[in-house]
């Protein structure tokens, strides 16, 4: 319900003060970054909430050793390629509207907007996350081989790649509107796996039954009186 609340705000934020249309200052450009952010908290909730209203297992941060801070550095690392690439991809329709000169097909130098730079700056940094994803995958299913572990692992390394491959057809189309939508709905999926396994990895183990003694041979039996 937080995380709903702020998510309209910020959308609110947004018109009230301007941060729409032609605005293409470092303000919009933080206020969308803040934007996904929080869309990506919102999401990790509404995750979890059917994780475990599903019959998903509790988590607990302590007996998994290092595992929740690398866990914790991946959410850290795919949130800062979600914002990333919704500050490119601003900076991506203003170019094509004609806001900030030179078009989506300029060069990109030194001297270019930041927003313009942030083209360069994001494929970068997804990259460097996607391959931090899979030795995370490596780690999470040496720690928890299980079928689930492992599908939820291998499926987020297969959702970051596959991003990589829009990432570059949205460069080779010049960004147009529809793939820019597929990617941010990608990212919203790589997202959601990525609470899933960490779920799943840091899910407390069920107690294991205590097996019953059986009676011994030769012991007489006491029975209530009637």
């Amino acid at each position: 319900m937080i995380f709903m609340l702020l998510e309209a705000l910020l959308g609110a934020g947004l018109v009230l003060f301007e941060l729409v249309a032609h605005n293409a200052s470092a303000a919009r450009a933080g206020a969308m970054a803040l934007h996904l952010v929080n869309t990506f908290l919102l999401l990790g909730a509404l995750t979890l909430t059917a994780w475990w209203a599903a019959g998903g297992a509790p988590v607990s941060l302590r007996g998994h050793g290092r595992l929740p801070w690398l866990l914790g550095l991946g959410l850290l690392g795919t949130a800062l390629v979600g914002s990333s690439g919704a500050v490119t991809a601003l900076g991506d329709t203003l170019l094509q509207y004609g806001v900030l000169p030179g078009g989506v097909s300029q060069p990109i130098g030194s001297n270019s907007h930041p927003l313009v730079q942030m083209r360069i700056i994001h494929p970068i940094i997804g990259t460097l996350v996607a391959l931090y994803t899979l030795f995370l995958a490596r780690t999470v299913t040496a720690y928890r081989p299980e079928p689930q572990a492992r599908g939820f692992a291998w499926g987020l390394v297969a959702l970051f790649f596959l991003q990589i491959l829009l990432g570059g057809l949205n460069v080779s189309l010049k960004a147009p509107v529809w793939i820019q939508l597929v990617h941010l709905l990608m990212a919203d999926a790589t997202w959601i796996v990525l609470v899933l396994l960490s779920a799943v990895a840091l899910a407390v183990p069920e107690p294991v039954p205590t097996p019953r003694a059986a009676p011994q041979p030769g012991r007489a039996q006491l029975r209530p009186e009637v």
